[in-house]
């Protein structure tokens, strides 16, 4: 078994000293509390500073090592990955796909580059607002479903920000894990852990998180699930002997295409029980040429961000759960669709239309020679085993 990666004390810098010094007017409340006025500089979210342990904060906001409380600490990993731009030379940074995803469901945890990029992604491919609204509604319908399957544990991977319509969210809207706040994290009836490779989207999170201690977030990189599989705080809260709900929804089209999304899936799926569920949703690439014409512009703007856009055709995104190197999979009914024909709820009309953003849910089972072995066995011998 793999150590467990330890993440780095929490250090009080100098910069953090003098910063804290400052009279409280005079720091940002981007993007902790509330975005910016429409009038306000853009240096309130656009600069930013760059520390030592290559942790990116926000030029004008405390560190968050500074300003954060315990829980906040506790539950934010601090282990960006160090392959991104996330600040430019000049010190600014750039849009990022959470922000403008952000925008579009109705939050305000953006900054003016993320609406101005937004602004012309929707110019340029009108069809990725809506595209963008029917991944978060079915996120919601795949929740609830894990949840009436009995799933209690979910890993949302490439979450984004944690609100309007965010995992945690769905789930405490049907249920109230805080009644159980008294038990052992292993003994709650649900937890969530949120993955994101952004930073500063992660201590967000952490922030939108302290009213949930039954969830937490953790800034790792999907193509090397180790750093968040062996991270201290996920397996604070998850079992992954028990059922895991995975949701990798709108991320897999950041992964480039060397090596494709196919190995961190496998690695993924390595690393779960039988009865566990994988949830997918990819961007797929127009088939008329009108419409590739506007993808391929957009996918040039998304360039600007730190996790470009991958779109690939719909024959490969089909083909990801149907691995030969994946544990045996069932995919559920049905099967692989745009995100708003996968299950629509009665109340959903009208749908947002999304024809290239391929959905699907598989559960992971015992491979046929387990099933056949367990079915024969004695009733006796069966019992005493469990």
């Amino acid at each position: 078994m793999l150590p467990i990666n330890r993440a780095r004390p929490v250090r009080e810098t100098k910069w953090a000293a003098d910063v804290a010094e400052r009279p409280r007017r005079e720091r940002s409340p981007w993007p902790f509390h509330q975005a910016p006025h429409p009038g306000a500089p853009d240096d309130l979210g656009n600069r930013a500073h760059t520390r030592g342990s290559g942790v990116n904060m926000i030029h004008t906001v405390p560190t968050f090592d500074h300003w954060a409380s315990p829980s906040d600490r506790r539950r934010a990993s601090h282990h960006p990955p160090q392959s991104r731009t996330w600040v430019r030379e000049d010190g600014t940074a750039p849009p990022t796909t959470a922000g403008i995803a952000n925008r579009i469901y109705g939050g305000f945890y953006n900054r003016t580059v993320d609406r101005k990029l937004g602004a012309d992604i929707e110019a340029a491919w009108p069809p990725m607002r809506d595209h963008l609204l029917a991944g978060r509604a079915v996120q919601g319908r795949i929740v609830r479903h894990l949840l009436g399957a009995g799933v209690r544990q979910f890993l949302d991977i490439g979450a984004g920000i944690a609100q309007h319509g965010a995992t945690h969210e769905v789930i405490a809207a049907i249920m109230s894990p805080d009644r159980e706040m008294d038990l052992p994290h292993r003994e709650r009836a649900v937890r969530v852990v949120y993955v994101d490779i952004d930073p500063i989207t992660t201590f967000v999170n952490a922030a939108l998180l302290d009213a949930f201690p039954w969830a937490a977030a953790v800034c790792a990189d999907l193509q090397h699930p180790a750093t968040f599989l062996n991270n201290d705080i996920v397996n604070d809260l998850l079992d992954f002997a028990q059922p895991v709900g995975v949701l990798l929804l709108g991320v897999l089209h950041h992964l480039p295409h060397r090596p494709g999304a196919g190995p961190a899936l496998r690695r993924l799926a390595e690393a779960l029980s039988y009865g566990s569920y994988l949830s997918i949703s990819h961007l797929t690439t127009d088939l008329k040429p009108a419409g590739a014409a506007a993808q391929r512009r957009a996918v040039g703007l998304l360039a600007a961000t730190p996790t470009p856009l991958y779109l690939r055709h719909p024959a490969y995104v089909a083909a990801l759960l149907h691995d030969r190197h994946l544990p045996a999979l069932d995919l559920l009914e049905p099967g692989f669709v745009p995100a708003d024909q996968w299950r629509p709820d009665p109340g959903d009309q009208p749908p947002f239309v999304a024809p290239h953003l391929l959905t699907a849910v598989a559960k992971l089972t015992p491979p046929a020679s387990i099933r056949s072995v367990v079915a024969t066995r004695p009733a006796a011998n069966v019992e005493e085993n469990i």
